[in-house]
């Protein structure tokens, strides 16, 4: 009943709220973690206009990459490789976490 649910799906978790959608559960996220919102990576594969991850990837609520097709909406980062291609799904995601600085 509105509570944050958490699943791992090994390479992260998925985070969800019953009745807030992607975007309010990386707030309560952070907020039980206790972090800013813009620490937390939101990455997902639908940025564009309409696709599931529009609102969690409009960088409100973390700092957005996309694993998906960025031709419709720019706004999330892109992940790349080292030629400058984007790099899409699974992979694109297991790259993001081996680049990103997890020091605190």
């Amino acid at each position: 009943k509105g509570q944050l649910c958490s699943q791992n799906y090994g390479l992260g978790n998925l985070i969800f709220s019953g009745k807030a959608g992607k975007g309010k559960a990386v707030e309560k996220w952070a907020k039980r973690l206790g972090v800013p919102t813009v620490s937390i990576a939101c990455v997902g594969d639908r940025p564009e206009p309409g696709g599931n991850d529009e609102e969690f990837l409009s960088g409100k609520y973390g700092t957005a990459f996309t694993v998906g097709d960025t031709t419709q909406n720019p706004q999330p980062f892109p992940v790349l490789d080292g030629q400058g291609k984007p790099v899409r799904g699974p992979k694109g995601t297991q790259l993001l976490i081996s680049q990103l600085d997890f020091s605190i």
